[in-house]
């Protein structure tokens, strides 16, 4: 009888213990049930908020090229619009210039010979080259330009001369405020002012015929002579000019 009081007891606990684990079989298999739809459920949210993320970048992204593109055609347009204005006041002014000249007015230009001399400007425009002169309705500032159609070698000579300058400015004397081969600014040394006729006046920015110092009657924009010469610019900087500039204004009775 105790035999089978034990035996009775032991299936009890027996049949209970596997009553606890298929309940905990049960719950392991939920709770592995819920993690999965938790996983599947986490994934699609990240996949989602990728794919919103990536949607915005690709949107923000097409935003930036539209204004971007939107900001260079408006450029474009712009420069445009300037090159415009700039050739019509450019062209303004050359028939200002020409309209000054035929008038009698005085005016600007460049004196020029190239290294061997075979390419030179001696006031009238020649085959393959332009110079752009300045007429001097007053004691401003003025620019006077050089063209050449091919590029030359070396310098023998530069001159900035003022047709009727004495008549019109009588004692006045140029000052150079820079000088531009093929567009880039040279250094230059300081000159003077000197008319070989009382007519017209000149700065000689390279002349080495005869004496490079300044001559009798000669003036320079600040009052002293001190260190004025003919060779204000090194020929060295010439090579394969092709665009000269001078920039300059008249100084009165310095």
């Amino acid at each position: 009888e105790a035999l089978q009081q034990v035996r009775e007891e032991a299936q009890i606990a027996l049949m209970q213990a596997q009553a606890e684990a298929d309940e905990a079989a049960q719950a392991l298999s939920q709770a592995r049930t819920e993690s999965e739809a938790a996983l599947r459920q986490a994934q699609e949210q990240a996949e989602a908020e990728v794919s919103r993320v990536r949607t915005e970048s690709e949107e923000a992204l097409q935003r930036v090229r539209e204004e971007t593109q939107a900001a260079l055609t408006q450029a474009q347009a712009d420069a445009e619009k300037a090159a415009a204005a700039l050739q019509d006041a450019q062209q303004e002014a050359a028939t200002a210039t020409a309209a000054a000249m035929r008038a009698g007015a005085p005016y600007a230009y460049l004196l020029y010979a190239n290294g061997d001399w075979r390419t030179s400007y001696w006031g009238t425009d020649a085959e393959g080259m332009t110079c752009k002169p300045a007429a001097l309705l007053d004691q401003g500032m003025y620019t006077v330009r050089l063209t050449l159609d091919a590029p030359a070698d070396g310098l023998s000579f530069l001159s900035l001369c003022v047709k009727d300058g004495e008549k019109a400015y009588p004692g006045a004397a140029i000052r150079i405020n820079a000088i531009r081969v093929n567009g880039e600014e040279i250094p230059f040394t300081k000159g003077y002012t000197a008319s070989d006729d009382h007519v017209d006046f000149r700065a000689n920015l390279y002349n080495t015929a005869g004496s490079t110092t300044p001559p009798a009657g000669a003036r320079s924009f600040d009052g002293s002579l001190e260190g004025a010469s003919s060779t204000m610019v090194d020929r060295a900087a010439f090579a394969a000019m092709q665009s000269l500039e001078v920039e300059f204004e008249l100084i009165p009775n310095p």
